[in-house]
């Protein structure tokens, strides 16, 4: 195991996205200031799990407002988050590798993300013939919190700010089925088994849904002279 400290920081202008633009739907000159952005972050790490925290803190920070146009801010701006992952061994070859994350911004007019991130994986792996071969099947749980999302904006591919539509505070599993010999590995995946038993709110972004049912397989072959 070990601990680790560490920082960074950095100053940039903004992209010329930001500062000109033109197109049929949008418009925009702008003279922003340079982009300051400082991160702070301790990691401890063990064998099987580890844990990390840090903080950014950026002035200058450049978004784009409920008109879809790139506006920026005129005061510090700091998020802070922390992080644990690991793999926990249940017993009779069964494990949960475990991912959860929380993590707030001070000013969430202009940052919009999901205080809480889940990500659990519970599964069985063992050899089988002999060790010939391996077998992996589970179920995948993905979870984050309900919080007011941007929306995309089609005409110029970026994520704006918007205040009517929130989305999250969902369960979505997905069930995994893996199988390798040697070189060749073959899958199976099971997504939003779920799909029907929760209200449809499942949504990556507004107006944009996370993927339905469905069922994905493929099979992986190296080959060596």
């Amino acid at each position: 195991s070990y601990w680790a400290l560490g920082a960074a920081t950095q100053s940039t202008s903004p992209g010329l996205f930001h500062q000109r633009f033109i197109s049929n739907n949008f418009i925009w000159e702008n003279e922003f200031e340079n982009i300051n952005w400082s991160r702070f972050y301790a990691i401890y790490k063990s064998n099987s799990w580890s844990i990390k925290a840090g903080a950014d803190f950026l002035t200058g920070f450049v978004y784009f407002d409920q008109a879809a146009r790139p506006k920026q801010l005129n005061q510090n701006l700091a998020s802070y988050y922390i992080e644990g992952t690991g793999t926990l061994p249940l017993g009779a070859s069964f494990y949960l590798d475990s991912r959860i994350r929380y993590q707030q911004a001070n000013n969430e007019s202009v940052v919009r993300i999901p205080n809480l991130l889940l990500r659990e994986v519970l599964y069985f792996e063992r050899n089988i013939f002999g060790k010939a071969a391996r077998i992996q099947t589970g179920v995948e749980f993905t979870y984050f919190s309900r919080f007011i999302s941007e929306a995309y904006m089609p005409a110029t591919s970026i994520m704006y700010l918007q205040d009517d539509i929130a989305i999250g505070n969902f369960p979505y599993f997905n069930v995994l089925f893996n199988f390798k010999i040697k070189e060749f590995t073959f899958f199976l995946r099971l997504e939003n088994v779920t799909q029907g038993l929760f209200k449809y709110n499942y949504f990556a972004a507004p107006f944009t849904p996370l993927p339905d049912f469905a069922l994905r397989a493929g099979v992986t072959w190296r080959f060596f002279n």
